[in-house]
């Protein structure tokens, strides 16, 4: 009797576990909508979205600002699919050592921008390091 509660048990475990895969896999591609895949309002309200991050004063001047502050170098490389997926890498230059406290410092200074600037936090995915070690 033993043997086949176990077996019951795994079996359920194994079906839990590849429910959990399959929802991942269905939510991670509802998250990556390409702009292409857009109505024309939303493409619109995208390229609004777009704008008031890049212009003056606006979210990469202001995250800019706070990194020289602090005396970074960097570079930012950004792709930005939809307001709930967006990709930026930072690049170091290759001159300059880039320790995981460099990586957490970059990104809690733009993590902190995010929070400050009431933006999805978990629509940003940030990397930091030389260009060769990041890929999108």
């Amino acid at each position: 009797m033993k043997k086949g509660k176990l077996s019951a048990v795994v079996f359920g475990s194994l079906l839990l576990i590849i429910a959990i895969f399959i929802y991942t896999q269905e939510k991670e591609k509802e998250d990556n909508v390409h702009i292409s895949q857009l109505s024309e309002e939303e493409q619109i309200e995208l390229e609004y979205f777009i704008e008031s991050l890049q212009k003056e004063g606006g979210f990469f001047d202001q995250v800019g600002e706070e990194l020289r502050k602090v005396g970074y170098s960097y570079q930012t490389v950004g792709m930005i699919n939809s307001k709930n997926d967006i990709r930026l890498i930072i690049v170091i230059p290759d001159n300059e050592v880039v320790t995981e406290q460099k990586k957490v410092g970059v990104k809690k200074i733009y993590q902190d921008m995010i929070i400050k600037l009431n933006m999805n936090l978990k629509a940003f995915k940030i990397q930091v390091g030389h260009i060769d070690d990041l890929s999108w």
